[in-house]
């Protein structure tokens, strides 16, 4: 199955969440889920498990990740390494060998289903013999299940540091309580933690300063929920949504990457990036091609610079946004309709299905056609390309 298990190295704290789902699975649960709203650390708390469970166990013989899509068909058709695509080329053929593979295995093994915010009915999952471990930013019925809280104020003054000097070292140039202060504005959730000192890095900022810079524009997100991520259906969550990101607006600085020189191209393959599906991982020759980019190498340098995240896919490197992210850059600038269509264009070209291909295999593309048609709305973009790209996803849908 294709995740890279591998936590992050600034990973902080959560050992008391990580203890509580194994003795779950050890308590005889099958479907577990980890929610939360999104940069809360869900899914990293899931790799630090399986990194444990990696290292030695005996609650299970086999782990994989497999990220959601819209079904549980569409999930894992083509995950499993046992299960070649070319011996079994029918969607509905493969479904049934993956139902045979986990139950011939049950509890001995364990598959993370990570981002798997509209699987209507978790507790169906127990059908299938094996144990789930989801990650999901609603708040599941009828399954055992723990929230991602904020991490408290001593973690996340260490997953600063770790972010801003890549290590743990205490330097004591936080002068007279700063960065806890610094802290208490960003609410102490985990991505915001990070980015911030991200940002505070690639500035050149000292505590002080940056602190100054906090005050003088409002950032703070104190008490500020961010509902939407759980419940986007609703108006009031969605005003929550735009109050977090005009406190997000401004703070994280884009311009080190928008204004050197040296780094247009890498800002351009960002912009471009932010028109997909975000938290979807995505092959990095794929996005170079879908997004029109003559080389990996920008891709490369955005994720260096920390605003896309880099994995691995069956030996294959990948690259995926988050939301917040995406939604910052769009803001600051967002591709020009000229851009869009040509993205649409190759987009609806790498959907179409030839006379000998199965269509699931086209859903992981459309998920970011879609995407890509919601940031482009009211551009009213009407030209061929782009309606290639929307009858693709009529066809599949």
């Amino acid at each position: 199955m294709n995740r890279s298990i591998q936590p992050s190295p600034r990973f902080v704290g959560r050992e008391d969440k990580i203890r509580d789902i194994d003795a779950a699975f050890r308590g005889g649960v099958t479907v577990a889920a980890l929610y939360g709203m999104g940069g809360m650390g869900k899914s990293e708390i899931c790799r630090k498990l399986l990194q444990s469970y990696a290292n030695g166990t005996d609650l299970v013989d086999e782990i994989g990740w497999i990220t959601w899509k819209t079904s549980f068909r569409d999930t894992v058709y083509g995950q499993f390494a046992e299960i070649p695509v070319e011996q079994t080329p029918s969607a509905a053929e493969y479904e049934g060998k993956v139902r045979s593979y986990m139950k011939a295995r049950g509890k001995r093994l364990l598959i993370v289903l990570d981002n798997a915010d509209n699987l209507k009915n978790a507790a169906k999952l127990s059908d299938y013999g094996c144990r789930f471990l989801l990650t999901t930013r609603r708040n599941p019925d009828r399954v055992w299940k723990t929230g991602a809280e904020r991490l408290t104020e001593a973690q996340c003054r260490l997953l600063y540091r770790r972010a801003l000097y890549d290590d743990d070292a205490y330097k004591d140039d936080s002068p007279d309580g700063t960065l806890d202060e610094i802290l208490r504005r960003t609410g102490y959730h985990t991505l915001t933690v990070e980015l911030l000192a991200r940002t505070q890095a690639a500035a050149g900022l000292d505590f002080p300063t940056l602190l100054e810079k906090l005050r003088a524009s409002g950032f703070h997100l104190d008490g500020v929920e961010v509902p939407f991520l759980l419940y986007p259906e609703r108006e009031e969550s969605q005003e929550e949504w735009r109050t977090f990101l005009k406190h997000m607006r401004i703070v994280f600085d884009l311009s080190p990457l928008k204004t050197d020189p040296a780094q247009s191209d890498a800002w351009e393959a960002l912009r471009r990036f932010s028109l997909l599906a975000p938290n979807t991982e995505v092959k990095l020759t794929d996005a170079a091609r879908w997004l029109g980019l003559e080389s990996v190498n920008p891709l490369n340098r955005a994720a260096w610079a920390g605003w896309l995240n880099a994995g691995m896919e069956q030996g294959v490197r990948t690259l995926s946004i988050h939301p917040v992210v995406a939604e910052l850059v769009r803001e600051e600038a967002m591709p020009e309709a000229e851009v869009i269509d040509e993205i649409a264009g190759r987009l609806g070209e790498a959907m179409i299905v030839g006379d000998t291909e199965v269509f699931t295999t086209r859903l992981p593309i459309m998920k970011h056609a879609i995407a890509l048609d919601f940031a482009a709305r009211g551009l009213s973009i009407r030209t061929e390309k782009y309606g290639l790209m929307l009858g693709q996803i009529g066809y599949l849908l």
